[in-house]
C-alpha cells in the first residue's frame, strides 16, 4: 500500500469517528473495505501520531477525547 492510500484510510476512518459512525472494527471493516486486522492497525498508529482514541463499551463506538481532527497538506 502506497502512502497516499494509507493518508487516505486515516482521513476516512477519522472522518468516521468524528462523525459517530465508527461502531466496530468490523463496521469500520466493512466501510473502509479492508480487515479487521488492517483497521486494528490504522488505529494503532493514528494513536502513535497522538489521536486519542478510546471505545466506549456501553454504546459500542470508538471516539476521540478531544474534539480535533488529522489533517494532511503542504502548506
Amino acid at each position: 500500500m502506497d502512502l497516499k492510500q494509507q493518508l487516505s484510510r486515516i482521513q476516512y476512518i477519522d472522518h468516521l469517528i468524528r462523525s459517530k459512525q465508527a461502531n466496530s472494527l468490523r463496521d469500520i471493516s466493512a466501510k473502509v473495505n479492508i480487515t479487521t486486522r488492517q483497521v486494528q492497525n490504522i488505529l494503532n498508529v493514528m494513536k502513535d501520531l497522538g489521536a486519542p482514541i478510546k471505545y466506549n463499551e456501553r454504546e459500542k463506538c470508538y471516539y476521540y477525547e478531544e474534539d480535533k481532527k488529522f489533517v494532511f497538506k503542504y502548506e
